[in-house]
């Protein structure tokens, strides 16, 4: 029996995978944007112990709240 992991993921999550990973761990100021780039949410993270903005935008992205 194969690992959930050894399967075929949809190139959208290995895009958002690969996106978020780029990410600064630093703290800081971030802007998501929709597909016609226009500005939809503007967030703060302010600790790196989280992993900055790279862990904030994670929990977006994944609806883990932590609020």
């Amino acid at each position: 029996m194969r690992s959930p992991r050894s399967q075929k993921r949809p190139a959208e999550i290995v895009f958002r995978e690969k996106a978020v990973g780029a990410l600064t761990p630093k703290i800081g100021v971030y802007v998501l944007y929709d597909l016609d780039d226009v500005a939809v949410y503007v967030g703060q993270a302010t600790s790196v112990k989280e992993r900055g903005i790279r862990g904030r935008v994670q929990r977006h992205l994944t609806s883990a709240r932590s609020d």
